[in-house]
Parts: C-alpha cells; sequence; structure tokens
C-alpha cells in the first residue's frame, strides 16, 4: 500500500531504549519504525485510543516488572488524525480490506 508507515509504540520507556525497539521492529521489517516517549505523550496517545496498560508491581529480588496491556492496530491520516482502530483477532484479509477503504477514502 502507497505510503503506509508501520510505527510500533512502546508504553515501556523505562526499559525501550530507541536501539531496543528499531531491533525489535526490524525483525518484523526493516521499513518498521519502534517509537517511545514520556508517560504523559504515552497516556495522551493511549487515552485518545482507548488503548489499556498498566504496571505490576517489581520483583523486590530481581527488579523486573510486568507492563500489562491491549493490543490494537491505530490508522492515522497523513494529518496525523485517528482515522481507526483495528482490534484482534487480526486477519489480513480483513487488514487489507479496511486499508483499502481508508486509501479510497482519502484519495476521494
Amino acid at each position: 500500500m502507497k505510503q503506509l508507515q508501520m510505527i510500533f509504540v512502546s508504553v515501556d520507556p523505562g526499559r525501550d531504549q530507541a536501539r531496543q525497539l528499531q531491533d525489535y521492529v526490524y525483525y518484523f521489517d526493516p521499513a518498521f519504525i519502534g517509537i517511545t516517549g514520556n508517560l504523559d505523550e504515552i497516556d495522551k496517545l493511549v487515552n485518545q485510543a482507548g488503548i489499556l496498560y498498566g504496571y505490576e508491581d517489581e520483583d523486590e529480588n530481581t527488579g523486573n516488572y510486568v507492563v500489562n496491556h491491549s493490543t490494537q492496530i491505530l490508522l492515522f491520516d497523513p494529518q496525523a488524525r485517528l482515522y481507526a482502530i483495528l482490534s484482534p483477532p487480526f486477519e489480513s484479509e480483513t487488514i487489507v480490506h479496511d486499508l483499502q477503504s481508508i486509501q479510497q477514502y482519502l484519495q476521494g
């Protein structure tokens, strides 16, 4: 699909640094981009989209913690306006159909 950019947004800026994110998304496709931000920036995005996430308490022995989150695909138009939210189950045929419908709409 022309001009489609996949961006993975991490909700764990404490552990997910830029290089780690890029390595992670590169595994799926070298053209993907991985980003994060501070918690205020992340909250602004996830609240707009209705995405849920939260942290479990840190393990006293290991210092590890778990981040629980829902999984959605957010589609933005070229002006960065939220256009659609896709929720699981993700079926390739449905996603392709939705993307084509959006592209047709945006082209007028």
